[in-house]
């Protein structure tokens, strides 16, 4: 592997296991997410979705170095393949659920109380459950005339050829969801503002907004490659420019897993407050470093009690008891 893509899959690593970790630490124990409670509710199963992702392909990357990857072990071929794989279409699901969601928010404010963390649980549960029966079906209609590499039934390969098509058909589904719903988004919003008079609360809206656009970003080479390039590589054994966008949509791809912290950091005030306050506590930890002031500053830590946390740190740094 190129040294420069070796760096950014170690970066890509870490940031998402440190970046998604606290976005559920922080949403789910600090309520440091001052957005819509079901909006709240869909970060979270972002979250844990790319965590997912993140830790299956380091299990796959680390069962390959071991020489594992010829083997026909059953941790390696049903949980982390399956990891992996459910992961993916559910990443590209969970934004569309979250413009769909702020666009009903934003055009039936009345009926917001629908629209509860529980319901919203409901909903990604469910996103969850079916994208995890149809990998594991798909697999058992595609194999089960499948007895070795030669003779391979005709059943086979239209199975095949439907399930590449039902691929590349979910791919711009999402999609299209993603950006009807934003571009409808943006227009809701604007219309409410004229009607009313109010001034929008761009917080949650940039948002959503910001998820959905580095979504669509990072996954259209991806709809290019399906749409353009799949039939290509598979009948010309790969062309090279074909072989180049694949390399170009994998690590794309892996970059996904770690945006969305950086993006809640730029545009929710409360969630870049929280880190802040964690930064600062760091820093008076690391700075005045007694055993007996350590621990009182990780008890304010593990409480959150704001208004202690500026009294403690001048009473550490002054040396008042």
């Amino acid at each position: 592997m190129n040294p420069f893509w070796m760096i950014f899959n170690i970066f890509v690593i870490l940031s998402s296991i440190f970046g998604d970790t606290t976005i559920l630490v922080a949403s789910i124990k600090y309520k440091a997410f001052t957005l819509h409670k079901s909006i709240v509710t869909v970060i979270q199963h972002l979250a844990v979705c790319d965590l997912l992702s993140t830790f299956g392909y380091i299990a796959d990357v680390s069962l390959k170095l071991a020489g594992w990857e010829d083997l026909d072990h059953v941790f390696y071929k049903e949980f982390i393949v399956y990891l992996y794989v459910i992961s993916h279409p559910v990443s590209f699901i969970f934004p569309g659920v979250l413009t769909t969601l702020k666009l009903l928010i934003v055009k039936f404010p009345f009926h917001t109380h629908l629209w509860t963390k529980r319901n919203a649980h409901l909903v990604c549960g469910f996103i969850w459950v079916f994208l995890s029966l149809v990998y594991p079906i798909n697999v058992k209609l595609l194999s089960r005339n499948l007895r070795d590499s030669s003779g391979l039934p005709p059943s086979f390969y239209i199975r095949l050829e439907i399930s590449q098509s039902l691929g590349i058909a979910g791919v711009f589904v999402a999609f299209s969801i993603v950006i009807v719903t934003s571009a409808l988004l943006i227009f809701e919003a604007v219309k409410v503002v004229r009607k009313r008079g109010d001034r929008l609360k761009l917080e949650g809206l940039m948002t959503v907004i910001a998820t959905a656009g580095v979504f669509s970003i990072l996954f259209l080479p991806q709809g290019v490659f399906y749409a353009h390039y799949y039939h290509r590589v598979i009948e010309a054994n790969g062309a090279k420019s074909a072989q180049s966008l694949f390399y170009v949509m994998e690590y794309m791809l892996r970059a996904n897993v770690m945006v969305n912290f950086f993006i809640y950091s730029l545009t929710v005030t409360s969630f870049r407050r929280f880190l802040l306050e964690r930064v600062h506590q760091l820093k008076a930890i690391i700075c005045c470093g007694e055993e007996g002031n350590i621990a009182r500053l990780k008890a304010i830590i593990c409480c959150g009690e704001e208004g202690n946390i500026e009294r403690l740190k001048t009473d550490i740094c002054c040396g008042e008891t």
